[in-house]
């Protein structure tokens, strides 16, 4: 139930597109081996790897030296990318955007592991902000809204200095009131 092939290889199954150089395919399990200039899409999203395992049963696995584009709009890319199910990813070592990633993007997470849900939240771990490959600032943790539609939240605390109010500490609160509408709101202490 083992079959192989190597060369231009190209398996199609339901919305399923996988082209490599050499692959094995498990047929009473479902299970795939793909290896050399992997590439996987399905529908809108495309993966890229040198390796891959692969459910087409459960459309499950796990990429290897890999990047993702996953629609509507994340980039990311990783030594391993782990598509847990529909919506979940798990990546390791690697790097989180949502620019296109033609060249350089403007902006990227550099994250050492992250656990994204489309259109939920993405957890980072180990995280430094860079702007043009610049690193910014690192955190620890980070949880980031991972959503096409605007979400409510906190923005980065500003610290300030002034001679007519001293000292001062900010936490922005943006809030969307509508789809065309928004507001932030600036407390100072």
């Amino acid at each position: 139930d083992v079959w192989r092939g190597e060369g231009n290889v190209r398996v199609l199954y339901q919305d399923v597109d996988i082209r490599c150089d050499e692959l094995e395919y498990d047929r009473s399990t479902g299970d795939v081996t793909a290896r050399g200039n992997v590439v996987l899409d399905r529908g809108p999203s495309r993966f890229t790897a040198d390796e891959l395992h692969y459910n087409l049963h459960s459309k499950t696995g796990t990429f290897f030296d890999a990047t993702a584009f996953v629609d509507p709009m994340y980039n990311f890319s990783g030594r391993q990318i782990e598509k847990l199910d529909e919506t979940h990813y798990r990546i390791d070592r690697g790097t989180f955007t949502t620019c296109d990633v033609d060249g350089r993007p403007p902006w990227s997470f550099t994250v050492r592991s992250a656990l994204v849900e489309e259109e939920g939240l993405g957890r980072f771990k180990s995280v430094a902000m860079k702007v043009q490959n610049v690193p910014v600032f690192y955190l620890p943790y980070m949880v980031w809204p991972v959503k096409q539609e605007r979400s409510p939240g906190l923005l980065m605390p500003r610290l300030g200095y002034s001679n007519r109010r001293g000292f001062n500490l900010g936490l922005p609160l943006y809030l969307p009131l509508g789809r065309s509408y928004d507001t932030t709101i600036f407390p100072d202490y």
